[in-house]
Parts: structure tokens; C-alpha cells; sequence
């Protein structure tokens, strides 16, 4: 729902509970999820620190705790200057997958961020154009429109602004899809209130 705060709060109680009474990967699993509220609340040094935290606790046979929030960590670490051990944990996901789809995607993301940290533009998009096919196939709106502001902030920095406006009206599509969807009213205020997506409306908005 976009509000990394509130999520952080339940996280910090659940790391709080399971630290020193579960397996070490359960407090790595939880810190992973922590990284990423930290990544989407724009707290870096502390997502720095839960990704550190979730790669030293991780058990690499469980690819079920901390999947869904890998690519997170590896921003963090990449920002955190640790570019060795972000590219070690994107092979060792990449190893874990078992054909599993989702994963795929969600390690596709993480090469993706790896190309863009090299400064291999051409290939981070390709990455995430797949990510991108793959989300809507599969019927995952959360990542496909997540995807579409990634690939349009890229196509934005290179000067392409007619992909660019192309994938932003495709992302506030899926943004209006998933809001009406909601019920609550507050809750869905809150969704549409969230930066990032009033980033995206504000700028399809200006293209009409």
C-alpha cells in the first residue's frame, strides 16, 4: 500500500520477537523485508544496514524467506559502495531460483540494477522490459507498474521522452486499475497520495 513507515513499525516488533528465540534466517528474512521498507521510505543507511544484516543471516535453501524483497537489498548494497557482495548475492539468487517465475522476475530486477551500476543502460533496460512482459503475463500489476516508472525515469535521463511518456501513461493506467479496486476510501487516499504515485498522475496529467 505504499506507506514503508507503518510497515517498518510491524517489521521492528517482528524482528524484535524472533531475534534470539528463532533460526537466524527467520530474523534475515525479516530484515530483508525491513531493507525494503527503509529503500521505499528513502532511508539508505539504514537500509544499507538490514541488507547487510539479511545477506550475513540468509540461509540459501530457503528461497521463500526474503525472495520477494532481494532486488531491494541489492540497491542498498550497491548504494552502501558494497558492489562485490551485491553482485555475490545476485548470483547465489540466481543459483536458488529452481525455475521458480516469480523469483526469475525478481532476479531479472536485481541485473538490471547490477547493468545500471556498470553504466550498461541498454542492458538494464532490456532486463527490465523482460521484468516488465513477464509481470503482465504472469498478472502481477504491483511489479508491472512499478516496472513502467523504472523504465520511463530511464527512458527520461537518455532524452527518449516519447517512451518515456509511453511508459508512465501505461503505469497510471495500472495505478487507476488497482485504486478502484479499494473500498476503503482512506485507504485508497492514502495509495494515490503516496509520492511516487503522484509523480507518475502529476506527469501523465501534464502530458494532457
Amino acid at each position: 500500500m505504499l506507506t514503508p513507515e507503518a510497515a517498518k513499525i510491524a517489521h521492528s516488533e517482528a524482528l524484535a520477537l524472533c531475534e534470539g528465540s528463532m533460526p537466524p534466517h527467520y530474523a534475515g528474512w525479516i530484515a530483508s523485508e525491513l531493507c525494503a521498507d527503509c529503500v521505499l521510505a528513502g532511508q539508505w543507511q539504514q537500509a544499507y544496514t538490514y541488507a547487510l544484516k539479511a545477506a550475513a543471516s540468509r540461509d540459501p535453501t530457503i528461497l521463500s524467506l526474503g525472495g520477494a524483497a532481494r532486488w531491494y537489498e541489492i540497491a542498498a548494497l550497491l548504494w552502501g559502495g558494497s558492489a562485490d557482495q551485491a553482485r555475490e548475492e545476485v548470483r547465489r539468487f540466481g543459483e536458488a531460483m529452481n525455475n521458480n517465475r516469480r523469483s526469475a522476475l525478481l532476479y531479472l530486477r536485481s541485473l538490471a540494477l547490477l547493468a545500471q551500476s556498470r553504466g550498461e543502460i541498454d542492458a538494464a533496460i532490456a532486463h527490465l522490459q523482460e521484468v516488465a512482459r513477464g509481470a503482465e503475463e504472469v498478472g502481477l500489476p504491483g511489479e508491472l507498474w512499478s516496472m513502467c516508472v523504472e523504465l520511463g525515469e530511464i527512458y527520461l535521463k537518455q532524452g527518449d521522452e516519447s517512451q518515456a511518456d509511453q511508459t508512465f501513461a501505461r503505469a497510471a493506467e495500472i495505478l487507476h486499475s488497482l485504486a478502484d479496486t479499494m473500498e476503503d476510501h482512506q485507504q485508497r487516499t492514502s495509495f494515490l497520495s503516496a509520492p511516487v504515485v503522484k509523480r507518475v498522475l502529476e506527469y501523465v496529467r501534464f502530458l494532457e
